[in-house]
């Protein structure tokens, strides 16, 4: 909990984007949305990745094969 406690201290920090996680995973920490995106390795007949787009009110991450896609709204 202290890296958590550390990155919610700052209004800066918008969200929390990491991988992998062989499932996957999301969660909210003090109001700050963090993804861990599938293992991506395990695809051996098809292709996984995601493109993140990033705007003044909104973080789109758009999976492709088995990479889910999000749709977040930056916190003010």
């Amino acid at each position: 909990m202290e890296i958590l406690d550390v990155l919610s201290a700052f209004s800066c920090v918008k969200a929390g984007i990491s991988g992998h996680h062989h499932p996957g995973d999301f969660g909210t920490y003090n109001g700050i949305p963090f993804i861990t995106t599938e293992g991506m390795i395990e695809t051996e007949s098809s292709n996984a990745f995601g493109v993140l787009e990033l705007t003044k009110k909104q973080i789109k991450l758009t999976g492709k094969g088995r990479t889910k896609s999000y749709t977040l709204e930056i916190r003010k």
